[in-house]
């Protein structure tokens, strides 16, 4: 299995801030912020790591390796 997408959290509590799907499709991962989507790196999606106010994981989805 490899990763497929994640769902962030930023902010304090889970009661406000905001969540972000970060997708991977082929190889190529998209951040997909509301109406705003971006090409990132593998580099970001490995960097959510959390904590203050910088995104982190929630939900990991993974899925068979091509």
């Amino acid at each position: 299995y490899s990763l497929r997408a994640v769902i962030t959290h930023k902010g304090r509590t889970t009661n406000s801030g905001h969540y972000v799907a970060w997708v991977r499709r082929d190889d190529n991962w998209f951040k997909c912020d509301d109406s705003t989507i971006s090409v990132v790196s593998e580099r970001d999606v490995a960097a959510l790591a959390g904590g203050a106010d910088s995104h982190l994981s929630y939900i990991l989805f993974y899925g068979p390796t091509d």
